[in-house]
């Protein structure tokens, strides 16, 4: 099987919605592949969809979303508090694995001094 070559690259998408009554932009920075990018690629819609989405307008988005929206632009907007959520993100990361690698080897603890248990026990006998 061959594999295609794919180069993905940053591309920015920038959004209309609806929110409380007002029409909102976004813009997101993504990677996409080329090979993904000519799968994706909407169809242009005519005649009577063009029409009936141009009288529909933007779509509405939730609380949530416009949070998230806003959140992520803070960030991109404030360059060093992304550095340092990212810095946070990856010593979370490395405590978690601690943290795992800790359990793991206190569970083996018990069980070897549990078998050790087993075995003085059957050697008294």
């Amino acid at each position: 099987a061959a594999a295609a070559a794919v180069i993905q690259k940053k591309v920015t998408v920038t959004e209309t919605k609806k929110f409380a009554g007002q029409t909102v932009t976004t813009t997101k920075v993504v990677m996409q592949s080329k090979s993904a990018a000519a799968a994706a690629k909407p169809k242009e819609k005519t005649g009577l969809d063009a029409a009936l989405s141009a009288m529909q307008g933007p779509k509405s988005i939730s609380t949530i979303e416009k949070s998230a929206s806003d959140w992520d632009t803070f960030k991109d907007n404030s360059g060093a508090l992304k550095d340092e959520l990212e810095h946070a993100a990856k010593d979370g990361e490395l405590k978690k694995k601690e943290f795992l690698d800790r359990c793991d080897v206190r569970a083996f603890e018990q069980e070897r001094d549990q078998r050790q248990a087993t075995r003085l026990k059957d050697a008294k006998k």
